[in-house]
């Protein structure tokens, strides 16, 4: 689940000075994200495998989430944590709901042939500890936290699913986006004609 590029700044800009420590990789607005399942090992730049079958996995999670209503997610917030800086989002049943419907989805074609891990609650990573963080003082960054004040919730809507193709080069989360998903009543086909319209000269 992504945020948009303004959700993506409202959430991040507050601590934007608690993200550039060194030792930790901070995650700029554009690469924001509300993970919802890793599938460890489908490669769809190199496995035949899944990528012939990429279209079929649409399909069956088009299905599986027509009658999922899009939802807001909020998060506060953020805490510290040994191996990111993460603001939580609720309410988590929505989330929860999309998880179990990506892993029926992803086991009924490939099976246990991956490895899935599911997210266990929503939330957005700020920056993610990297090379250096053992040096890390978490009290001068709890300290650190605790003076920002109080900034506004950042609150998302959710209306579609983002499969992507995810790398990780061990600091840094970006993907390639794969096919998008729409929740119920949201049509795709309409906002691809809008946006070529307002990109008409």
């Amino acid at each position: 689940m992504l945020p948009n590029l303004l959700e993506a700044m409202e959430l991040t800009k507050p601590y934007t000075g608690l993200t550039v420590h060194r030792g930790l990789c901070r995650v700029i607005p554009d690469w924001i994200h509300c993970t919802v399942l890793h599938a460890i090992g489908a490669d769809a730049d190199f496995d035949p495998n899944v990528r012939s079958n990429i279209q079929r996995l649409v399909d069956d999670v088009t299905t599986r989430v027509a009658d999922v209503d899009p939802f807001t997610l909020t998060f506060g917030r953020p805490s510290i944590t040994p191996v990111a800086i993460e603001a939580v989002g609720s309410p988590g049943r929505p989330h929860e709901m999309l998880v179990e419907h990506m892993m029926g989805a992803h086991r009924a074609i490939w099976g246990d042939a991956h490895t899935l891990a599911p997210s266990r609650y929503p939330h957005a990573s700020l920056a993610y500890a990297g090379k250096g963080a053992e040096d890390l003082d978490q009290s001068a960054l709890e300290a650190e936290l605790s003076g920002i004040g109080d900034p506004d919730p950042m609150t998302m809507t959710v209306d579609r699913l983002h499969l992507v193709a995810q790398y990780h080069d061990g600091a840094r989360i970006t993907w390639q986006s794969l096919a998008e998903v729409p929740l119920k009543g949201v049509d795709l086909d309409d906002e691809a004609f809008i946006d070529s319209l307002l990109g008409a000269e």
